[in-house]
C-alpha cells in the first residue's frame, strides 16, 4: 500500500482521487510522512500561499486569545508521552499561535473548547505551516457549522444522530429515545473528530485519515455506527437516562475502527444526508419547540458569560463552563417535565456555576461535567 501511495503521490500532477480513495481504505495513510505530503493535496492547499503571520499585538488582542491560551496549557495529555518539557512548551507556543492566525485571517470565526485538540493533531504531524493551511480552509468547511456565534448549527448537526440509527436499527433508536437521553453524548465526537475522547494517537490519525478524505457529514455517520456497534451493551442497560448516558458517553478502548468506518461509509451511501435532511430537520424543530422562554434566557445568558473576555491565565484561575456542559444540562431539563424540576436544575446550575469558577485550570473537562451530571441526577 505504501508503494500505491507513493505512486500516487509521483504521478504528474498527483493523483488526488486516488490518494482519498487510499486514506479510506484498511490502514489509511500508514504513517505521518506519507500523512506530510497527502493530507494538503486531498484537503487542497497550498502552502507556499499562506498569509504572513500577523504580529504579536495582533494575535493576543483577538478576543478568544485568553480562552485559547487557557484551553493550551491545559492540553498536555494531547502530546506523546515522554516529550521533554521544552519541545512540548515549543509546541503549545505553535499552537496557540497558528489558532490564533486562523481566528485573524478569519474574524467571522468563534472559536469553541475542543478546537485544540483538532489542531494539535495536524501539528504534531505536519508542522506550523502545513497546519495553519489546512485548518485555515477546514475551519471554513468541515468545522464551520461548529464556530458560528451561537450553537444553532451544532444542535442542528446532532439531530442527525437517531434518526441515523434508526435507519439502521429502529428498535435501538426506540429504546435510546425511550430513556430521554440527549444526542449531547456525542457532541465531542462531532467537534473534535473523536481526538478529545481516544486515548489511542494511532486510532486519532486513522480517523483523520478517513474523515479528511470524506464527506463533512462523515462524522455524524461514524458516530451513528459507534453507537450501532455496541447495540447488545446498550439494550442490556437499565433503560434509564441517568445508566444509558454515561454508557454511551464513554468509548471503550477496543472499539474496531476500521470495521466501524466501513460501516460508516456503507450508511452514508445508504442513506446520504439529503435523504435523513427531513427527518433530522423534525428533531431539530421538536427540540428547539421544546425550549422555555425562560429557559432560553437562561442558556442565552451562560453563552453571552462564556464570550465575554477574561484576565490573562495564571497558574490558578477561573475556570470556565465548558459548551458541552450547556448543552448538555439544555437536555437534561428540557426532556423532563414539570416545573419545580425545572426550578431545581436552574438553581443548581446556579450553585455549580459559581462552584466552577474557582476550579484549578488543570481540571478535565469531564470532571466538570461529571459533577453537573451527578448533581442533576440527585435532583431528579
Amino acid at each position: 500500500k505504501a508503494k500505491a501511495i507513493e505512486r500516487a503521490l509521483s504521478a504528474c500532477p498527483p493523483d488526488v482521487q486516488q490518494l482519498r480513495q487510499l486514506a479510506l481504505s484498511r490502514g489509511g495513510l500508514l504513517n505521518d510522512q506519507l500523512r506530510e505530503e497527502v493530507w494538503p493535496l486531498i484537503v487542497g492547499v497550498d502552502v507556499s500561499q499562506n498569509p504572513e503571520k500577523p504580529d504579536e499585538e495582533t494575535l493576543h488582542s483577538h478576543r478568544d486569545y485568553n480562552q485559547v491560551v487557557l484551553d493550551v496549557n491545559r492540553s498536555a495529555k494531547r502530546f506523546p508521552p515522554g516529550m521533554e518539557e521544552d519541545i512540548r512548551l515549543s509546541y503549545q507556543d505553535q499552537l496557540v499561535d497558528t489558532i490564533m492566525r486562523i481566528l485573524v485571517h478569519q474574524p467571522d470565526l468563534h472559536y469553541f473548547q475542543g478546537y485544540h485538540d483538532i489542531v494539535v493533531t495536524f501539528l504534531l504531524v505536519v508542522g506550523e505551516e502545513n497546519t495553519f493551511a489546512l485548518m485555515n480552509k477546514l475551519s471554513k468547511a468541515h468545522f464551520k457549522d461548529f464556530m458560528g456565534p451561537n450553537l444553532d448549527e451544532t444542535v442542528r448537526i446532532l439531530s442527525y444522530l437517531f434518526p441515523l440509527i434508526g435507519c439502521a436499527n429502529k428498535d435501538l433508536r426506540r429504546f435510546i429515545e425511550s430513556t430521554q437521553v440527549s444526542n449531547i453524548f456525542s457532541l465531542s465526537w462531532l467537534m473534535t473528530w473523536f481526538s478529545h475522547v481516544l486515548n489511542n494517537f494511532k486510532d486519532i490519525l486513522r480517523l483523520y485519515d478517513f474523515f479528511l478524505a470524506s464527506h463533512p457529514y462523515m462524522p455524524i455517520y461514524l458516530a451513528a455506527a459507534t453507537v450501532l456497534h455496541r447495540e447488545n451493551e446498550i439494550l442490556a442497560c437499565d433503560p434509564d437516562e441517568m445508566f444509558v448516558h454515561p454508557l454511551l458517553a464513554k468509548i471503550p478502548d477496543n472499539v474496531p475502527w476500521e470495521l466501524l468506518c466501513s460501516r460508516a461509509q456503507n450508511l452514508f451511501v445508504l442513506h446520504p444526508p439529503q435523504e435523513v435532511a427531513a427527518e433530522a430537520n423534525k428533531c431539530y424543530e421538536l427540540y428547539v419547540s421544546s425550549l422555555s422562554v425562560s429557559d432560553s434566557h437562561v442558556v442565552i445568558s451562560l453563552i453571552r458569560t462564556q464570550q465575554r473576555k477574561r484576565p490573562m491565565p495564571s497558574k490558578r484561575m477561573e475556570r470556565p463552563i465548558s459548551c458541552q456542559m450547556w448543552l448538555w444540562i439544555k437536555a437534561r431539563s428540557y426532556s423532563s417535565r414539570g416545573i419545580l424540576y425545572h426550578v431545581t436544575v436552574w438553581t443548581l446550575l446556579a450553585a455549580v456555576t459559581a462552584a466552577a469558577y474557582t476550579f484549578y485550570v488543570g481540571q478535565s473537562l469531564e470532571d466538570i461535567d461529571d459533577s453537573v451530571k451527578v448533581s442533576l441526577s440527585n435532583a431528579r
